[in-house]
C-alpha cells in the first residue's frame, strides 16, 4: 500500500572499468543516477564518443529517407556485443557504408538507380511483377513525355491514389496493381511528365514506397533500425558519465535502487565485473534529498498505477492507491454501465489489446491507448457483465435473462416497478458511503504509518464521524433530521446492501441498539467531531481549513455517488428508445436456463402485459449498441475516473511526489550481449 522504500547505492571501481559499471547498471534497470558531481560542462569525449555522435546523424538521416518506422517493424532481433564500443561503432560502419553510396547514387540520378537497382538487385519474383504489370525497366522514371514509377502500397491505399488522380490529371493516368502478399500490391503508374509533382505529393500521403526503398529495406532495414538503437544506447551511456566523479584510479557514481533489488545490483555487478569494486547501501535522510518514488505493482495493475499517476506521483510519505483502485474502479464501472452484452464487447476489446501487446504489434498512438489499458478493459468488462446479470440487461433488452437481484427488475408481475429508482439510488449512496469511508480509512492508516499521532485522531474521528452520519440516515432517517435528536425509540445499525428493499430505520433487517438516536448522534456523530475540531485547531489554520472542508464534503462528496443511478437509468432509457423506434425484423430467440439452481433465462416475460419468450431484438441491439454502447462507455468511464479523482482521492490522497526514472533502454531490434565482460 505504501511506495517502495528506497535506498541510496554507491558503486565504486576502477577508472577503466566506468563502462563495464554503466552497462551493469543499464542491465539492472532500476538505478537512478544522483547528481553529486553538478558539473557545468561537458566531460571531454573520447574519439570513439564523438564518432558515435556523428553516425547517429548519419544513421537517422537514412533512417528517414527510407521511411524506415522503429515502431512497426517486426522481427528477430540482432545480437550485438557491446562490451567493446569498437566492435559497436564496426557494425555501424558496414550499415552506413552499404548503403549511403545506393542512396547517393538515387539522389544524384533517381530513374538511373531504380533501373540499376531493377537490373541488379530485384529477386526473381520482383522481375515477374514488372512482368505481369507490363513494364519494362527502360520505362521507369522520367521520359520525354511522361513519368513511371513502381513501388508497393497497402491494398485500400489504391482506390484513394486512384480518385485523386482522376482529379488532378484529368483522368490522364495508367495504374496497374498485382497482389504481392501480406495486404499489399505492387503497383505501377504512369503520367504525363508536366504531373510528375501533383503524382508524387499524392503518393507521399498514401504511403506509397518506391520499389528500391522495398528493396533496400527488405535487405538492410532491420540492420540499420539495429544501428540505430545501439548508437541511441550509446549515447545514453556516453551522457551517463556526467554522473560520475573521476579521481586518479577510481571511478564513483551514487543512485537511487529500491531497496528489494539491492542483491541483484550487487551480483549484476559481479557478472560484469567480478570483484573489482566495491558497493554500500545507505537510507536516504528525506529532508536532504527528493526521495523519488517507486511503485511496485504487478503488470495487470499497470494500468491502474497508470490512471493513478496521470492525477499525481505519490510522495514517499503517502499510500498507493493502485491495489484498491484495482477493484474499485472496475466495480463502479460495472454498475454504471451494467450490461452483459456491451460488457462482453468491452471484454472482446481488452482481450484484442492484451493479445496484440503479446505479439508485439504496434497499433499506433490513439489504438495504443488499448494496449495500455488493456487489463483495466478486461476488469471493466467483467464487471459490466455482472452488473447485468444484476440488473437484468443484455445489449439494453430487459427480455432475455431474469435480474439476479429481484427488486431491480423493471417489471413485477408484467407492471412496471416503482420502486426500482428508489432502490437503485439507495444502492448508489450505499456503494459511495462504503467507498468513501475506505478513503478515510486509508488517510488513518497513511498517519499510523508515519506516526502523525495528531493526524491518526483527526482522521480516526472523521471515520468515525463519517460512520456515524451514515447510520443516522438509513439506521434511523434520512428525510426528517429531527428523528436523530429523538429520546424516544432505538437507532438501528446500519448493514450495507442487505436493508435495500425494506426502507430504511427499523425495518426488520437492521439490528437495534440499545440506544436511543439522541444518544447515538452524540455519540457516533457530535462527539467524533469535537475531538476532529480539538485536534485540528491544534493543528494551526490548515488543519481547521481541512475541518472545514471534511465537514461540508462529508454530505455532497456522498450525493455525488448518486450519478451512478443516474447514468445506469439513463443507459437503460437510451436503450429502450432504440428497441422502441427500430422495427423488429430479426429476433433472436434465447433459449431457457438454469445454472447451479439459479434460473437466468426463465420459459417467458410478462413484458408490458404480453407474455414474451426470451428474446433479442437483433437491429435495436445493433444501433443502440454502436451509438449508447459507444457514448454511454465513455461517459461511464469518465464519471468513474471522476468519482475516484474528486470525491474519493480527497479523502487521503496528496500526490507531489517525484516519480522514479531508472536508467534503463528500451530495444526493439537489438539484443546486447556480454561478450567479454566478466572473462
Amino acid at each position: 500500500m505504501s511506495p517502495a522504500e528506497m535506498l541510496i547505492a554507491n558503486v565504486i571501481s576502477r577508472k577503466e572499468l566506468d563502462r563495464e559499471v554503466i552497462l551493469a547498471l543499464e542491465d539492472f534497470g532500476m538505478f537512478e543516477f544522483i547528481d553529486i558531481a553538478r558539473r557545468d560542462t561537458e566531460l571531454e569525449k573520447s574519439r570513439e564518443e564523438k564518432t558515435v555522435y556523428e553516425a547517429i546523424d548519419r544513421i537517422e538521416a537514412i533512417v528517414e529517407y527510407l521511411d524506415l518506422d522503429p515502431r512497426s517493424m517486426v522481427g528477430e532481433p540482432i545480437s550485438i556485443d557491446e562490451s567493446d564500443i569498437d566492435e559497436l561503432l564496426e557494425f555501424v560502419r558496414e550499415v552506413v557504408h552499404t548503403i549511403e553510396p545506393k542512396i547517393k547514387q538515387i539522389d544524384e540520378k533517381l530513374e538511373k538507380a531504380e533501373l540499376e537497382l531493377s537490373q541488379e538487385r530485384i529477386e526473381q519474383e520482383e522481375i515477374s511483377a514488372l512482368e505481369q504489370l507490363g513494364i519494362d525497366v527502360d520505362m521507369l522514371g522520367e521520359k520525354e513525355f511522361t513519368y513511371t514509377t513502381v513501388g508497393t502500397l497497402s491494398t485500400h491505399g489504391v482506390s484513394q491514389i486512384r480518385w485523386n488522380l482522376q482529379n488532378l490529371t484529368d483522368d490522364a493516368f495508367l495504374l496497374s496493381t498485382i497482389p504481392s502478399g501480406e495486404g499489399k500490391l505492387v503497383c505501377s503508374i504512369t503520367v504525363p511528365v508536366e504531373h510528375k509533382e501533383v503524382m508524387e505529393r499524392i503518393l507521399r500521403v498514401t504511403g506509397f514506397r518506391p520499389l528500391w526503398k522495398e528493396l533496400i529495406t527488405g535487405e538492410w532495414g532491420k540492420k540499420v533500425l539495429a544501428a540505430r538503437e545501439i548508437l541511441l544506447a550509446e549515447t545514453e551511456r556516453i551522457e551517463a558519465k556526467r554522473f560520475f566523479i573521476y579521481t586518479e584510479n577510481a571511478a564513483k557514481v551514487w543512485g537511487w535502487i529500491p531497496a528489494s533489488s539491492k542483491n541483484d545490483l550487487q551480483n549484476l555487478l559481479e557478472d560484469y565485473i567480478t570483484s573489482d569494486f566495491k558497493i554500500s547501501f545507505n537510507k536516504a535522510d528525506p529532508e536532504a534529498f527528493d526521495v523519488p518514488t517507486y511503485l511496485d505493482n504487478p503488470e495487470f495493475m499497470q494500468s491502474t498505477e497508470g490512471l493513478v499517476t496521470a492525477y499525481d506521483t505519490p510522495s514517499q510519505d503517502d499510500i498507493d492507491p493502485t491495489k484498491v483502485m484495482f477493484f474499485s474502479f472496475p466495480i463502479i464501472f460495472g454498475l454504471v454501465f451494467a450490461d452483459v452484452g456491451q460488457g462482453f464487447l468491452v471484454l472482446l476489446i481488452g482481450v484484442a489489446a492484451w493479445w496484440t501487446k503479446k505479439k508485439d504489434m504496434d497499433l499506433g498512438d490513439v489504438f495504443g491507448y488499448l494496449q495500455t489499458g488493456r487489463f483495466g478493459l478486461i476488469t471493466m468488462g467483467i464487471f459490466s457483465m455482472l452488473g447485468g446479470l444484476l440488473f437484468g440487461s443484455v445489449f439494453g433488452a430487459e427480455t432475455v435473462i431474469k435480474p439476479l437481484w429481484p427488486i431491480f427488475s423493471h417489471y413485477i408481475d408484467g407492471e412496471p416497478n416503482p420502486y426500482r429508482s428508489i432502490h437503485m439510488l439507495k444502492l448508489s449512496i450505499e456503494v459511495g458511503a462504503l467507498h468513501l469511508l475506505l478513503g478515510i480509512l486509508l488517510h488513518v492508516y497513511k498517519h499510523i504509518k508515519n506516526r502523525d499521532y495528531r493526524s491518526i485522531m483527526a482522521s480516526f474521528s472523521f471515520a468515525w464521524t463519517y460512520f456515524g452520519f451514515i447510520n443516522l440516515l438509513f439506521g434511523v432517517s434520512y428525510s426528517d433530521v429531527a428523528a436523530w435528536f429523538s429520546e424516544s425509540g432505538t437507532a438501528n445499525l446500519w448493514i450495507p446492501f442487505i436493508g435495500i428493499g425494506y426502507g430504511i430505520g427499523d425495518n426488520g433487517v437492521y439490528p437495534a441498539l440499545s440506544v436511543s438516536p439522541m444518544t447515538f448522534s452524540l455519540v457516533a456523530l457530535f462527539l467524533p467531531f469535537s475531538l476532529m475540531a480539538i485536534a485540528s485547531i491544534i493543528g494551526g489554520m490548515e488543519s481547521i481549513v481541512h475541518l472545514m472542508e471534511c465537514g461540508l464534503a462529508m454530505i455532497s462528496h456522498t450525493i455525488s455517488y448518486a450519478r451512478i443511478f443516474a447514468f445506469n437509468t439513463v443507459h437503460v432509457i437510451l436503450s429502450g428508445v432504440f428497441f422502441s423506434l427500430m422495427p423488429s425484423i430479426i429476433q433472436i430467440p434465447i433459449p431457457p436456463l438454469t445454472l447451479f439452481g439459479i434460473e437466468l433465462v426463465p420459459e417467458y416475460f410478462v413484458h408490458e402485459g404480453h407474455h414474451v419468450a426470451p428474446h433479442i431484438p437483433l437491429l435495436g441491439a445493433m444501433v443502440g449498441t454502436f451509438i449508447v454502447g459507444l457514448l454511454e462507455g465513455l461517459l461511464a468511464f469518465m464519471h468513474t475516473l471522476r468519482l475516484h479523482y474528486v470525491e474519493w482521492f480527497s479523502k487521503f490522497y496528496h500526490g507531489g511526489g517525484t516519480p522514479f526514472t531508472p536508467f534503463s533502454f528500451e530495444r526493439r531490434h537489438s539484443v546486447s550481449t556480454l561478450g567479454s565482460i566478466g572473462s
